[in-house]
Parts: structure tokens; sequence; C-alpha cells
């Protein structure tokens, strides 16, 4: 029994013990002595170095809340206040919580004051900021938000949130020894606040729109009984007491269970800035409540004006009735309706240093809503007699406006989802049921524009323009005045819709590179359709004409007319019917700018007697691309007949497959086919490509401007990833030159003639690989037969100006061939074992040329793997073959030999080695070469007393090494000059440049 006692007593000890600790804590944890010394001195251990905090906790109690007073945070460092609060109040209830009540009874803020400072940039509020390692946080998964929250209980929310008397201080500043110069201040004051909030008791909480329907009482009040102390410094100030009063109020018990009461009035604002001061004064009012024992909501006002008057003023309601909203607003009649923009625009001048101007009228003289949300009727009349912004100035603006709208479709609860259906296959926008704008016209920085038309049946509009300066938008890139009308119709469903255009710009000049083109007239005339449906619209729009022309005589230099039809939808697809493209470039190069003039020269011979264009270009976008063009193109200059141009490919992520890419011109003589496929493999582009050339006319035909061709070129190539090969075969082909000039006989003006070409020529490089054949491998082979030769070739001038009437023979003649040789090409090497010209002079046989082991090693096409080497020997040719009128320099038969290597082509000229040698010369040509060599006093004693036996030549590193073998009459020595018993000059180290200039000099003292 003791012992019972005794646990008894012990248990009841240590309960009572327990309970004293909590009760210890509770009090020392929830007291002002806590708060007041050891929180305050925590936080200014925290931020010792940039933050002084200072309160007192007069009232602290975890089941009733707290109160603070006098709050207060100080910036050491820029040494300003950042926070200043006087009293801090939190009340709420905790043991509410048992009885299903959560919430804040009050939440005060009593006179806060807050003070953003930005001095030599940086913010006080900086101060809070503690450097602390961050760390990266989880990320969290998102998971679905169910469409209801249930509770266990049920409870009711409430809060009640009050700052009275709130102020900003904002300010940026420089200061330097102690001196502050502000920049920048804001001061605002005296602005109270307040917000409440009770709600239903619910156990269930939606998350969608419904939840609003737990709320029984709402709030919101912004200064309800106060105006503002405002002011802000910059360039000017801005000062005075302005009224913003913001009231929103939900009761259920209430006779207005809802209303909404905006005010703003500025009559107490004024704005200067240096001498000039000026008041802003408007007024804007907004004062709508809900009576629900009416099912009304009435429109007290809507209003806003200044000192010139009103520019709105609405009243009126909206009723429920029948199952759908009844509106009846209108705009009240006024003493004065026109609303005058000049205030705004005077403060706007202040506040921008007189950059930006603003002035004007508005006058909205009708705008009434009447009907249900159903057939809701709409009437507008505005009217601005004039308005300007900076260079925008509108005069006597005018818009009459009325029509039928039906807003059920979106707002009326009783349209249900198959009336919306219904009601949208007989709507235009799925909202109008009749719209007339019976005007809207202006006149825009002296720019007649009107607009009118009407939605009924089906949709008409009409817009007209009358000198609109486009250069007000684009200048310097285009000016242009623009005069035109533009008309659309449509069904009244839009599912197909009619453009029309009639547009001229007059006076246009565009510029490029800051040059200015000459000025011209721009017209269009178009017309167009559009269709579509759920799944894609189709456009289709026909340019009758767009033409460029010249304003000197109205003389159009482009033309152009054409069919455009456009598809989109899941699959796109664009074609154009170019029925017609005309330039006529001798008017249109009068008026291009000067640059882009200068980068046709080029070209103008080729469009000089204009361009034309016509044909059809298809483009079908989808996973597979499909691009299709047939086009003709004819460029007089070129040619009298057109080109035919033909594209059908298709392209993918992975590849682009030519079937058909053809170009045929000059009567179907000729003709390119491209055929095969580019497949991209790990990004690289791989060609399986076939191209065909050809050309086939037995009349010598002018293919360009005194350029005329006969004969057969044929020319197949495939090409692909490892090699390039294919055959080039020319037949019976000729080639005449013809040089304009204005001798009134055009027989006499220069031509050229290369006749009878024959090639049989098949080629194969390798891509992958560096050609290893050697030119010693190809020197001992033996000759084949010739594929290529040239009949003749001949001019009926001479290349000393001299004139042959039925033409003079460079090479060659009417009985003996001018060329013959082999040339082969393989294996990355251009081989050419002999290539003979001959020579006939008043038919007789007057020498040959002859190229032999000519080898040129393409190698990978890069300069340091090519090489070169050959071998060429004159035999008893006769200059005078090429000279008839030259002096007696060039008479006489010579014979030489000349051999040649590059083996390496980046450095052609060091790398370039030669040997000449000319073992048989004429007397006087002898003396040519010396006076090249030699000085000219040298060489007239070389010429008269000596005769040349040999001449050397030799190249290398781009020095001329020369080496002259003569007889002397042996009673003459030259010294210096002549050495090796008196029978041999030499001249050593010639620059290559210097030697070439002093060869040009000499032919021209020959041939003058």
């Amino acid at each position: 029994m003791l012992k019972i006692i005794s646990i008894r007593k012990l248990l009841s000890y240590s309960l009572t013990f327990i309970i004293i600790i909590i009760v210890l804590i509770y009090n020392f944890l929830f007291s002002s002595y806590f708060w007041n010394h050891y929180i305050k001195s925590q936080l200014n251990d925290i931020y010792r170095e940039t933050l002084t905090i200072d309160f007192k906790v007069e009232d602290i109690s975890l089941f009733r809340g707290l109160e603070i007073e006098n709050i207060r945070i100080y910036d050491k460092i820029t040494d300003t206040p950042i926070v200043f609060l006087k009293k801090l109040r939190l009340k709420y209830f905790l043991l509410g919580v048992l009885n299903g009540d959560i919430g804040i009874r009050e939440f005060l803020l009593e006179e806060p004051k807050i003070y953003l400072y930005k001095i030599n940039d940086r913010w006080n509020y900086e101060s809070f900021n503690l450097k602390q390692e961050q760390k990266e946080l989880p990320k969290e998964e998102k998971t679905e938000l169910p469409d209801a929250i249930h509770l266990f209980i049920p409870i009711r929310l409430f809060f009640y949130f009050n700052v009275k008397d709130f102020a900003l201080h904002y300010k940026v500043s420089k200061k330097e020894d102690n001196i502050e110069n502000i920049i920048e201040e804001l001061d605002l004051q005296g602005i109270s606040f307040s917000t409440g909030l009770i709600t239903k008791r619910f156990s269930k909480v939606d998350l969608n729109y419904k939840i609003l329907s737990i709320i029984d009482d709402f709030l919101i009040s912004l200064n309800p009984n106060s105006d503002i102390n405002f002011l802000f410094k910059k360039n000017h100030n801005i000062s005075g007491k302005p009224i913003i009063s913001i009231q929103i109020y939900r009761s259920n018990n209430s006779e207005n269970q809802f209303l909404t009461k905006i005010q703003i009035d500025t009559k107490d604002l004024s704005i200067s800035s240096f001498n000039t001061s000026k008041e802003i004064i408007t007024q804007f009012i907004w004062d709508i409540d809900y009576k629900p024992e009416e099912q009304k909501i009435q429109i007290h006002e809507i209003s806003l004006m200044n000192p010139s008057g009103y520019l709105l003023f609405l009243n009126g309601e909206i009723k429920y009735i029948e199952n759908d909203w009844y509106f009846s607003i209108t705009q009240k009649e006024v003493t004065n309706k026109q609303f005058s923009l000049n205030l705004y625009g005077e403060v706007l001048s202040i506040l921008t240093n007189n950059q930006l101007l603003l002035n004007g009228l508005i006058s909205i003289d009708k705008f009434n809503l009447e009907g249900e949300l159903s057939n809701l009727k709409i009437d507008i009349l505005t009217n601005i007699p004039y308005f300007r912004f900076n260079n925008h100035f509108i005069q006597n603006l005018n818009l009459k406006l009325n029509g039928n709208l039906d807003l059920g479709n979106y707002l009326s609860p009783s349209h249900n989802d198959q009336n919306k259906n219904n009601h949208q296959k007989n709507l235009a926008f799925n909202v109008i049921q009749f719209l007339n704008l019976e005007n809207l016209s202006l006149i825009y920085n002296g720019a007649l524009i009107k607009l009118y038309g009407n939605i009924k049946e089906s949709i008409d509009i009409n817009l007209a323009v009358n000198n609109f300066n486009l250069g007000q938008f684009l200048n310097p890139f285009f000016t242009g005045n623009l005069n035109g009308r533009f008309i659309v119709n449509s069904d009244y469903d839009l599912s197909t819709i009619q453009l029309g255009g009639n547009i001229n710009i007059l006076n246009s000049r565009y510029t490029i590179d800051g040059y200015i083109s000459k000025e011209q007239q721009i017209y269009l005339i178009m017309n167009g359709l559009v269709r579509r449906n759920l799944n894609e619209t189709n456009v289709s729009l026909n340019i009758e004409r767009l033409s460029t022309n010249s304003i000197k005589d109205n003389n159009p230099f482009v033309d152009i007319a054409a069919e455009i039809d456009l598809k989109f939808g899941k699959s796109q697809r664009y074609n154009i019917n170019l029925k017609k493209f005309e330039i006529n470039y001798l008017v249109l190069e009068e008026s291009l700018p000067i640059n882009l003039r200068s980068n046709l020269l080029s070209i103008r011979n080729l469009l000089i007697n204009g361009v034309k264009l016509s044909g059809t270009a298809d483009l079908t976008l989808s996973d597979s691309n499909l691009y299709s063009t047939d086009l003709y193109l004819l460029l007089p200059s070129l040619h009298p007949s057109g080109i035919q141009i033909s594209l059908h490919l298709e392209q993918t992520e992975n590849f682009i497959k030519f079937h058909q890419v053809s170009l045929r011109g000059w009567y179907g003589t000729f003709l390119i086919k491209l055929n095969g496929s580019i497949y991209k493999k790990q990004n690289l582009f791989e060609p399986d490509l076939d191209i065909f050339l050809n050309y086939q006319n037995s009349l010598m035909s002018e293919v360009y401007k005194n350029i005329f061709l006969r004969g057969n070129i044929t020319l197949q190539v495939n090409l692909n990833k490892q090699y390039l090969k294919g055959q080039l075969h020319m037949d019976q082909f000729d080639l005449k030159y013809r040089i304009s000039c204005d001798k009134q006989n055009q027989e006499l003006c220069p031509y050229y003639e290369i006749n009878n070409l024959y090639l049989k020529l098949p080629f194969n490089h390798n891509l992958d690989s560096i050609s290893q054949v050697t030119y010693q491998a190809y020197r001992d082979i033996n000759l084949p037969e010739k594929n290529f030769s040239i009949k003749s070739i001949k001019s009926n001038y001479s290349l000393d100006n001299a004139y042959f009437e039925n033409g003079f023979y460079f090479l060659g003649s009417p009985l003996t061939n001018a060329i013959e040789g082999y040339i082969e090409y393989k294996d990355n090497i251009l081989w050419i074992p002999y290539l003979q010209f001959f020579s006939i002079l008043k038919n007789q046989f007057n020498g040959t040329i002859e190229l032999k082991n000519f080898y040129f090693n393409l190698s990978d096409m890069k300069p340091e793997n090519m090489q070169m080497a050959g071998k060429l020997y004159i035999l008893n040719f006769d200059l005078n073959a090429l000279f008839p009128k030259a002096k007696s320099v060039f008479k006489g038969t010579i014979s030489g030999f000349s051999s040649f290597r590059i083996n390496n082509f980046k450095n052609l000229l060091n790398n370039l080695e030669l040997k000449l040698s000319i073992y048989q010369i004429s007397k006087d040509f002898a003396g040519f070469v010396v006076r090249i060599i030699a000085p000219t006093i040298v060489a007239m004693v070389v010429n008269n007393l000596l005769t040349i036996d040999d001449i050397d030549f030799e190249l290398k590193n781009g020095l001329v090494y020369s080496n002259i073998i003569v007889k002397s009459s042996g009673f003459f020595s030259l010294s210096r000059l002549i050495q090796l018993s008196d029978n041999e000059i030499k001249q050593e180290r010639i620059p290559l440049m210097e030697f070439l200039k002093r060869s040009e000099k000499e032919v021209k003292k020959e041939l003058e």
C-alpha cells in the first residue's frame, strides 16, 4: 500500500514539474524581455557591419498575437534609414481552430515608411545581403493537382489587413566630400490601404473558378477618405495632392451585394520646370453596384474629363431578363463634348524638354449599347477635328458605326455548347450579326483616307487612299505618294474572301547603300480569292499588272503579270504562273542608283536589249518537299530565241533527288540536263550526278553578241564521291568572233575564226587520291592516233594589222590542218604526247611548232601537289607568217628547242624552270634578241659586226639567264662582254618582269 502511494506521489510531482518547466519556457519565449533584448542583439550581431535594427515588443502571445512599436532599420554604410514602422499589430485567436475558424483578426501596419536610397551606385537595401554559399536545391517532381481538395472538418477562413499612412521615399544621388547631388527623387505619403475576406464554412475546395463561391464578404479599399501627398523631382518637379481612391466591396448581408468605386482626380497636381508651371487637371470616375434582389448592375457613372470637357460619360444598367442579360448603356448628354488634349501636350512637352508634341480635340457624340447579349445593338459616332502627335497630324476624322453583336456565346449562361455551335455557323468572327461602318474618313499628314463597309449577309470593305506619303515611314529606303483603292468581299462565315486592288505610287524613289534612284511611277492592278476550311487555306492572287514606269514619258521599264496560288495547312503549296515579266533595260538603266548601275556594267551587254521571262513555279512543302519550275527566258542580246529552264526535284532531310533539271535554248540547238541525287551522310553531302550537255547546229548562228557557232558539242559527266569521269566530243565545230567597230563597211571589222575543230576526249579524275604516276612513266610510250585537230585558224587581219580580203591564215590552210595531236586525261593527269601546229605562208609550207610529252598532274587540285612538264620544238618557222607588215626583224626562219617543269604551283614564279635554245636564227632577229638582254649600243655593234650561232635562255627562281654564241671577224674585241676566245656573250640574272617589259618594248618598235 505504501509503495502504491509513493508511485502516485512521484507521478504527481513529475507532472507538476513538467508543467512548471513548460510554463517557464513559454513565459520566457513569449516575453517582451526575450524579444527586446536577446532577439534584437542577435539580429544586430548578424548585421553588425551594415545595419542597425531596433524595435520594442509591447505584447506577445502564442494564442492572441503580438504588438511591436517603433521598428527601425538603419543602413550604416550609406548612413540612411531603410524602414520605419510606428506600430505592427497581429491579432488572432489560436483556439478558434478547434471550432473551424482559421484566420487573422487584424494585421495592422501603422505609419510604415520605406526609404529606397541609391548613393554612388549603391542601394541602401543591399546591406541585407549576406554572403552565403548557394546550395543546389533538389528538383521537385511535378504532380498533377486534383480537381478539388476535401477537408476532414468544415472550416471558415477570414483575414483583415490594414495599412495606415504609408510613405515611400525614393532617392538617387551622387555624394562627394559630404556634398550630395540629388539626381532623382520621389516622395509619396498618405496612402492607406485595407483588405479583408470572410468565407462561408466549407469542407471542399474547388481548384477552379468555383472557388470564388465560398467567399461571403470581401473588401478592398485604397484611400477612401484622404488624398495623397506626391512629389517627384528630376529635370522637372511634379507635386500636389491627387485623389486616388478605390473601393471594391462584396457582402451577402448588405443592400448592394457588390459595388466598385474608383476615383482619380489630379486637380491639385502640377508640374513645373525652370520658369514653367502647369496644373494637371483630370478626373476619372467609376461607380458601379450590383443589386441581387433586382438582378441588376447599376452603372451610375463611368467618366473621364478635364477642364475642356468630357471625353466619356456613360451611365445605364444591365439586367438579367428571361435567362439573358439586357444592356442599356448610353453616352450622357453633357455641356461640352470636345475633349482637348492640349493640357497633356503641355505636360508632355515639359517632361521631355520639348521633344514630344501633342495636341488635339476628341468628341464622342454617340455611344449606345442596347439589347440582350445575344442581340446587342451598338451605335458609335465619333469626331476628331484635329489631332497631332509629333509628325503625325490628323484632320477631320469622322467615325460612324452601328450594328448588332452576339456575345451570348461567351458571356450568357443560357447558351450551351449546342447553341454556341449553331450560332458560330451564322456569325462573322463568331460575334457579329450585323455591322455597318457608314464612314471612317480622315486627312492624315495631307493624305485623304476613307474606309467604309458592312457585315451582313456578306462582308464588304472598301479602303481608298489619296496622296499618302510613304517616305514618312520608309525614308530613306523608299519614298513616294500612294494612291489607290483596296476592296475586300467575303462570305458571312469567312470561308471565301475576294480581294481587289488598284494602286499606284507616284514620284517614287529608292535607296541602295546610300545611292538614290531617279523618280519613277509604280502601278498595281490585282484581284484575289481566299478559301479556307478547318484543315487548309487556299489563296489565289491575280496580278493583272505590276509595272514601273519612267516619270519622263511614262514608258514602262518593268512589266509583270502573274497568277499566284498558295495553300496553307498540313502540307503547303506555292504555285506561281508568271504570265509576263519584261524589263526594258535601256529605260530602267536611267533610273537606277549609280552604284547599282556600275555593278551591272559587267552584264550590261546581256541586258541592253531587254529581258523577257514567263513560265510556272510550283513548290510543295511536306515531309518530302517537291519543287517544279518551267520557265521561258528570252535575252535578245544573247540570242533571238528563248531559253527553256526546267527544274523538278525532291528534297528530304537526307537527300536531294533531281528528277529533271534541264536548260534548252537557241532554237533547241543547245541542251543541258542534270539527273541524280545528293545524299547526306554523317553531316557530309555526297553526290551521284549525271550531267549532259549538247550543242548541235549545222548553220552558223549567233549565240551571243558577235559570237557565231556551228557544229556538234557533246559533254557527258558522271560525278560521285569517288570520281569525276565522262567524255567531251566536238565534231565539225566552227567558231567566229567579230569585233564591233564603227566602220561603214562591216566586212572591214576584224574577225577571228576557228574552222573544223575535232576532239574526242574521255576523262577520269579520282577525287579520293593523289596521282602517283610520274612524268618519266609517260615519256617513252608509243604515239597514238590523233584525237584532236583544227583545220585552220584565221582572221581578216594579221597581228600587225595587215588587211586580207579572203582571210589571213595564222595556222593551217583550206588544204592542210592547222593543229593535230592527241589529248588524254586519266589518273588525274592531262597527257599530250604530241601536239603539232602547221604554218602555211602563201600556200607554201612554213615550218612547224610541236608540243611533246606534255604532262600536267592535277592531283587533288591543291596547288602544292600539282606538277607540270613538257617540251616544245620550233622547226623552220618563218615569223613573217604572223607579221607580214613588220620590219625585217620577223623575216627569215628560226628553229629552237624548249623544256619546262613546275614541281609546285603554290609559288609558281619561283618554281618554274625553263630552258630555251634557238639554234637557227636570222641576222635581224638575232639583233632584236640581243637588244633585249644587252645595252642598245652594244647590241648595235653585235648586230653589225658579229654573227649569232646560238641563243640560250634559262629561267630559275624568277631570274632570266642568257648565253649567246657569236662569230667574230677577229680584229674587234668587246672586252668584258665577249669572253672565252671572243665567241660568247653572257648576261646573267635579269628579273623576269624586267625581261618581259624589254621584250614588249622591242616588239612595239618593230610593229610601229
